[in-house]
């Protein structure tokens, strides 16, 4: 699991990058970043890895619906353009994601 800041922006940035972004979250979104520049650059046959990122807002603790969709390097949105999901849909995805093996060496993240 890594963190949902860094994930993209819809103009390539991080969403840690945005002038709103707490300064007090920076140095760990900063270190959630190389940690994935980590796994990118150094997968190969005997190590297999993956990398779940939250959405970078409206990530909560809510209701139990057992329903997400995925995507990879943007957040999911919903037909408002939001990117929100519970916790506890966040733990059912990344259970479906170790019994299931879609994301081996990738990193994708869930939403609503």
């Amino acid at each position: 699991m890594g963190g949902g800041s860094t994930l993209l922006t819809p103009q390539g940035g991080h969403f840690f990058d945005l002038p709103d972004f707490p300064e007090a979250f920076r140095g760990p979104a900063l270190g959630q970043t190389e940690a994935l520049d980590y796994y990118r650059g150094h997968a190969n046959a005997r190590v297999s890895w993956t990398y779940l990122s939250p959405p970078p807002a409206y990530f909560a603790p809510g209701q139990r619906t057992g329903k997400y969709r995925t995507g990879l390097d943007h957040p999911v949105e919903d037909a408002t353009g939001r990117s929100s999901l519970s916790y506890e849909d966040f733990a059912i995805a990344m259970i479906d994601e170790v019994e299931q093996r879609k994301f081996m060496n990738k990193r994708f993240t869930v939403g609503y």
